[in-house]
C-alpha cells in the first residue's frame, strides 16, 4: 500500500488496486470507478 501511495501519478489501475487492498470486491470497484471516472455530460 505505501508504494502504491508513494506513486508520482494515480490512474484507475492505482484505484482499483487500492480497492482489491482495502478488501473491496470486484463490482464494488467497478461501480466506484465508474462513477469517478465518467466522461462529464456536455
Amino acid at each position: 500500500m505505501i508504494e502504491l501511495k508513494s506513486s508520482l501519478s494515480w490512474s484507475r489501475d492505482h484505484e482499483r488496486r487500492e480497492g482489491e487492498l482495502l478488501g473491496y470486491e470486484d463490482w464494488m470497484n467497478d461501480h466506484f470507478l465508474d462513477r469517478f471516472y465518467a466522461k462529464p455530460n456536455v
